[in-house]
């Protein structure tokens, strides 16, 4: 059968070649116009070929892998409908939840720290040990608690738990960072990162699209009164409240399933 052969785009611009017999690994000998084309030809493309060929160092992968993806600009989420769009879209939604440790509003530290993607099984959960803010009683209830010696405790200080979570976000970028009443939560992590000296790539919460869920069904289902609490919000809605709260592993496991009820259909008035 017959077979057709189509031109090349390129193909006026090669040099003709006399064909080789089956197994004549001589070069095939081109005439002195064509061996003039070939070498213009090979000129062009040495800039590109060379460039390909040029590997990539080790020091360049590592700063290339460390630098910040450009995040596009979300539209602010304060109302149940765009909240249960975004929840239904593939968009990577980061539940986060804080827990505190201290002796006042200018004295308080962050003391566990847990995330879970929603729809997904990705997550974390830490608990920091810093004896250096901590009191001796604090630090007694950390390691009979996580049954700990004091030189494995100190590799759970707070620096080196937030290199986890920024490694743990740039492993699989978020879009959103939701929590329950964020206010305070944001108010302490800005006060960590001025006292730590952290990098702007450490301060997650300051590059990610927020959501404050709470905020949000204050305005859109409780008219702009009082906030409900996540202990009268889980009640309300009629969950299983066994965990205990104000542990931040448990808090997210509880705004993950708040979150599956208003997936399914946030414009239905939950909270009557």
């Amino acid at each position: 059968m017959a077979m057709s052969h189509k031109k090349s785009h390129h193909a006026k611009d090669l040099p003709a070649v006399a064909p080789t017999r089956e197994g004549d690994l001589t070069t095939p000998s081109l005439k002195p116009q064509d061996e003039a084309k070939l070498a213009q030809l090979l000129t062009k493309l040495q800039p590109q070929r060379k460039e390909a060929l040029v590997p990539m160092s080790a020091a360049k992968a590592r700063r290339v892998l460390a630098t910040p993806v450009a995040r596009r600009t979300q539209p602010p989420i304060e109302t149940l409908k765009a909240l249960r769009q975004v929840l239904n879209s593939p968009a990577n939604v980061l539940i986060l939840d804080l827990e505190f440790y201290g002796t006042g509003a200018e004295n308080t530290h962050v003391g566990q720290l847990a995330g879970r993607i929603f729809g997904r099984h990705e997550q974390f959960n830490y608990t920091v040990f810093q004896p250096s803010d901590m009191a001796p009683v604090q630090q007694l209830k950390f390691l009979k608690t996580t049954n700990l010696t004091y030189q494995e405790a100190i590799k759970f200080d707070l620096d080196t738990t937030m290199r986890k979570i920024q490694h743990f976000i740039q492993r699989q970028p978020i879009d959103y960072l939701l929590s329950y009443d964020n206010h305070f939560d944001l108010h302490v992590l800005n006060g960590e990162a001025q006292r730590h000296q952290w990098p702007t790539e450490r301060c997650f919460w300051q590059q990610i699209q927020l959501i404050d869920l709470a905020a949000i069904l204050k305005t859109d289902a409780l008219n702009g009164k009082a906030m409900v609490s996540l202990r009268s919000l889980v009640g309300l809605l009629g969950l299983r409240r066994e965990l205990p709260f104000h542990e931040a592993q448990n808090d997210v496991e509880y705004i993950n399933r708040v979150l599956q009820i208003y997936a399914l259909d946030a414009n239905q008035n939950l909270l009557q």
